[in-house]
């Protein structure tokens, strides 16, 4: 068995073979691009049942080849599966030597005890496969029409069905699915489920979201409107499900359109201020006359209490970032907000250059508006619509932008994303949950947010 490190490394080649058979090679059409994943799955399968599983390739044949070899050996040697292998190469490479020398009595046991290892070679690639699926499927239930359409009459009652389910890409903090769902009366259903991860890198929860976008919808707040919540986990995480609108999100079909990209960049500044001018204490989630500092500094506490509990490695630069965080609260915050915490135009449906909705909330809670202007800038100034979203956006009564509270949140912005990808590699170095994704923001994703805490603490320190 290999070491931890070794053990985490070959774990993660086998979860990125997984995700290749399971969801790229199926989806292929191009023969030239099918048959490159399919090279790819196949150096992973090698790759990653030499790396977990060669001690035990090398424990089933090196008795063999020592009898052979008779004590001649004294030279370690860089074997096949790419590993100093120890035992196994100090014999190979002296057996070999001595059948080119001319010891014609060890051809047969020696091409017999090849075939028996890589007999074992097959047996730990395969068992490096079976075992990286069985730690998936141990942690994430997989979801296909006859689950889903249980759930369906569990959570809205009897006689509702699910002709199809397919899932959205991405889904770093929570699953999205779509259920082709049919009504009692034959009528179609098209739902939208949300479910918890295995192990969240927010370590949020939809039965917080689903309370707080139920509230948004009765107050006439453009989201999906939440119909059912199933804190129980019938599909193996609490869920919740809710309609499914029309659009799309992202900005590839109207960008290039001056006059669809400002009228959709100003309905969101609408929308942001309209969210900024809820009271929260009309939600239960705030008490009248809470200090905004103080809301934020423990908001910047609870995160920092998160990355200290699920960091696998040190970071003197997040230590910094929170460090900074804490020491620098803004000194005006005019009241408490609820902030989403993710505005961007991937969080929006767009339909007929109409804004419908503003989606995914686990973010979302309370503290100071600026935050989520902060967070959204970069989205809007990519296609040039920031004026035209601040003007409607202090149009509509939105709180005022303030520079100083914008670069503190620049800094926030990449610590909190940093302290998620940190927690998302915990759940996979752990086994929690072993998928893909998380390996994703466990390793470039982390990089890239920790360089940013950098670059941000050098335009405020």
């Amino acid at each position: 068995m290999a070491d931890q490190g070794a053990q985490i490394a070959g774990e993660v080649l086998a979860a990125i073979r997984l995700e290749l058979n399971q969801r790229i090679i199926p989806a292929l059409s191009d023969p030239d691009a099918l048959h490159s994943a399919k090279m790819a799955e196949d150096i992973l399968s090698h790759l990653s049942g030499w790396i977990l599983f060669g001690r035990d390739i090398s424990d089933e044949v090196v008795a063999d080849f020592r009898e052979m070899a008779d004590g001649t050996a004294t030279t370690q040697f860089i074997d096949d599966y790419l590993l100093p292998s120890g035992p196994l190469g100090t014999f190979r490479e002296p057996l070999q030597d001595a059948i080119e020398a001319g010891n014609t009595g060890l051809l047969k046991p020696a091409a017999a005890t090849e075939r028996k290892m890589f007999a074992a070679e097959a047996r730990a690639i395969d068992r490096a496969a079976d075992e990286a699926e069985t730690r998936l499927e141990a942690s994430e239930r997989v979801v296909g029409p006859a689950l889903a359409t249980a759930f369906l009459e569990a959570v809205l009652g009897p006689g509702h069905r699910v002709a199809a389910v397919s899932r959205a890409p991405g889904g770093y903090s929570k699953d999205t699915l779509f259920f082709a769902g049919i009504a009692p009366d034959g009528s179609e259903l098209p739902l939208v489920i949300r479910r918890d991860l295995p192990f969240g890198p927010g370590e949020t929860t939809v039965v917080d979201e689903f309370h707080l976008i139920e509230g948004l919808a009765d107050a006439g707040f453009p989201v999906a409107r939440p119909l059912a919540l199933d804190p129980s986990g019938i599909l193996g995480k609490p869920a919740m499900i809710s309609e499914r609108v029309a659009g799309r999100s992202g900005t590839a079909e109207w960008a290039s359109d001056p006059s669809l990209r400002d009228r959709i960049s100003a309905t969101l500044g609408e929308v942001t201020a309209q969210l900024h001018g809820i009271d929260p204490s009309d939600f239960g989630l705030a008490e009248a006359g809470q200090d905004p500092r103080a809301v934020v500094r423990d908001y910047v506490l609870e995160w920092q209490e998160r990355w200290r509990r699920n960091r696998l490695h040190p970071s003197p630069a997040l230590a910094a970032g929170f460090a900074w965080l804490l020491a620098n609260i803004p000194d005006r915050i005019d009241h408490v907000s609820i902030v989403h915490g993710d505005i961007g135009f991937h969080n929006t449906m767009v339909a007929d250059g109409d804004l419908i909705a503003l989606l995914d909330w686990e973010f979302a809670h309370l503290g100071d508006a600026t935050e989520d202007l902060s967070y959204c800038r970069p989205f809007i100034e990519e296609i040039g619509g920031w004026d035209v979203f601040m003007e409607a956006y202090r149009g509509a009564g939105g709180p005022e932008y303030r520079e100083q509270n914008a670069r503190y949140f620049n800094v926030w912005r990449s610590v909190r994303n940093a302290t998620s990808c940190a927690t998302a590699w915990r759940g996979f170095a752990s086994g929690r949950y072993p998928a893909l994704k998380m390996v994703h923001q466990g390793i470039p994703l982390y990089r890239r947010f920790v360089r940013e805490v950098v670059a941000a603490l050098e335009l405020v320190a």
